[in-house]
C-alpha cells in the first residue's frame, strides 16, 4: 500500500499554522513585548522555569535592530511545531554589534534562551510566543549533541518557510545569502580551461572577456554575465579561487589570477564548518575544531590558518568578501556560499604539481604577512613605551608613523 505522507518538509510546515494567519496581516513586523521592563520582568519571574526555554532557532525575519526566528526540532523524529521567537539587538553576545544585517542573514541558526510573553488583549499583531533574552551562535559542544541531519532539516523547514511567505508580511523581512545556481561548477571550471589554455595561472581579464564572448553553451554565458562590471563582480566574489591585480594604468585592464591551492582549502574548510554550524560560529570552537579535528591538511593551508586563534582571526578578517568577523572578533559568519571545484586535480594536472599561486596572490599573501607583523611591532613599541613614559608621550611617537591605530588606554593596560 502507497503511503499518503508527505514530504518531510510538508510535514514540518502542515504545522505551521502561523503563516496562515500572518497571510491577512499589513502592519510592520513587532518583537517587542509591550509591558513594561519591570513588569515584565516580575511576570517571567512569576511564570518559573516552565516558561523559559533553550534552544536553537532558525532566522526567518530580520531588520536592523530586531529579528525573528522559528525554533528548531532537536530530537530525531521531534514534530516541529511553529514556535517563533523575537529577539532583539542588545540581547546578542556581541556588545559591539550595531545591525544586526551587517552580522547575520536569514536561513541562519543561533542558540538562545528566551522567556514567554504574556500578551495583553486587542494588542497590536506580535507573531512570537517567546521573547529571546540572550542569543549566540551555535557552540560547538552543543551541536555534537544534535543529530546529525539537523542542519539539511533546517535547510528544508527554510526553503518551504521561503516558499510559504512569498505574499506576507515576512517578505520584507527576508535577507538570505544569495544562492549559486546549478551552473557553478560548470563555470569555474570553464574559466579555470582558460587558464589552462594559456598555460599561465595569470591572464587578461580581457582574455577572459574574449574568451566567454566565444562561448559555445549558452547557459554558461548567461549565468556568468553578458557585460564587464557583472563578470568582474563575478570573479572578485569568488576569492577562494581567483584574485584580481590592481588596474594597468597602460594597458586598462585587470590581471586575473589564481590562488594557490593551500588558499582554497582553507576557505572551503571554514565554509563547510560554518555551514554545518548553520552559517555563525564563535572563532575560538572554530580554532578547537581546526586544531583537533581537520585532518590531512595541506602546509599551505595551515600557513595560513597560523597557530593561534589571533592568527585564524586575521585570516577571516582579511576575507570579507567570504566571512564577517563581528565587532568584537569573538564571532564569525558567512557572507557568501562558496562554489567547489576539482581545484587541486586542475593544479597537479596543468601545472606539473605545483600548486602555488599567481604572483598576484604571492604578493597579495606577502603584504597581508608584513602587515600581520607591522601591527604586532607596533602593539609591542606601544605596550613598552607605555610602562616607561607617560600616554601623551606615546601617542606623539605614535602619531610620527602613518596608517597606525592609536589604542585606547584600557586595551594596553
Amino acid at each position: 500500500m502507497q503511503s499518503t505522507m508527505p514530504p518531510p518538509a510538508l510535514i514540518t510546515y502542515s504545522a505551521l499554522s502561523p503563516v496562515k494567519e500572518l497571510e491577512s496581516q499589513t502592519q510592520s513586523l513587532s518583537v517587542c513585548d509591550s509591558q513594561p521592563n519591570g513588569e515584565r520582568e516580575k511576570n517571567t519571574q512569576r511564570c518559573g522555569r516552565n516558561n523559559t526555554v533553550n534552544g536553537f532557532g532558525l532566522i526567518t525575519a530580520l531588520s536592523n535592530k530586531t529579528g525573528l526566528m522559528l525554533r528548531l526540532p532537536t530530537i530525531a523524529n521531534e514534530k516541529p511545531r511553529a514556535t517563533f521567537v523575537g529577539f532583539k539587538l542588545a540581547v546578542f553576545s556581541d556588545r559591539k554589534l550595531r545591525d544586526l544585517k551587517r552580522a547575520f542573514h536569514t536561513g541562519q541558526i543561533v542558540q538562545f534562551k528566551a522567556y514567554a510573553i504574556t500578551r495583553q488583549p486587542n494588542q497590536k499583531f506580535i507573531p512570537c510566543v517567546y521573547l529571546a533574552s540572550h542569543v549566540t551562535p551555535m557552540r560547538s559542544e552543543m551541536r555534537k549533541k544534535l543529530p546529525d541531519n539537523f542542519i539539511r532539516i533546517a535547510e528544508e523547514i527554510w526553503l518551504t518557510f521561503k516558499m510559504k511567505a512569498v505574499n506576507h508580511i515576512f517578505s520584507q523581512y527576508i535577507f538570505e545569502l544569495p544562492e549559486l545556481g546549478g551552473m557553478e561548477m560548470l563555470a569555474l571550471e570553464y574559466l579555470l580551461q582558460i587558464f589552462s589554455k594559456y598555460n599561465s595561472k595569470e591572464i587578461t581579464l580581457k582574455i577572459i572577456h574574449l574568451n566567454m564572448c566565444n562561448c559555445q553553451d549558452d547557459r554558461i554565458y548567461k549565468y556568468w554575465g553578458t557585460n564587464s562590471v557583472v563578470r568582474h563582480k563575478f570573479l572578485q566574489d569568488r576569492c577562494h579561487v581567483f584574485c584580481i591585480g590592481k588596474l594597468k594604468r597602460e594597458t586598462g585592464d585587470h590581471k586575473i589570477g589564481l590562488v594557490s591551492y593551500g588558499e582554497y582549502e582553507a576557505c572551503r574548510a571554514v565554509y563547510q564548518e560554518l555551514r554545518r554550524h548553520g552559517g555563525c560560529m564563535v572563532i575560538s570552537d572554530l580554532f578547537e575544531i581546526y586544531q583537533h579535528e581537520w585532518d590531512n591538511l595541506s602546509t599551505g593551508t595551515t600557513t595560513l590558518l597560523g597557530t593561534s586563534c589571533e592568527q585564524l582571526t586575521k585570516f577571516l578578517s582579511n576575507r570579507p568578501t567570504l566571512f564577517n568577523v563581528f565587532p568584537s572578533k569573538r564571532d564569525v559568519s558567512m557572507q557568501a556560499h562558496l562554489g567547489i571545484c576539482n581545484f587541486k586535480s586542475f593544479l597537479e594536472n596543468n601545472f606539473h604539481g605545483n600548486l602555488d599561486g599567481s604572483p598576484i596572490y604571492m604578493q597579495w599573501n606577502r603584504r597581508k604577512q608584513m602587515n600581520r607583523k607591522r601591527s604586532a611591532l607596533t602593539t609591542q613599541k606601544l605596550k613598552y613605551h607605555t610602562k616607561l613614559q607617560p600616554y601623551s608621550v606615546c601617542l606623539s611617537v605614535l602619531r610620527e608613523k602613518k596608517n597606525v591605530a592609536i589604542l585606547p588606554l584600557q586595551a594596553i593596560s
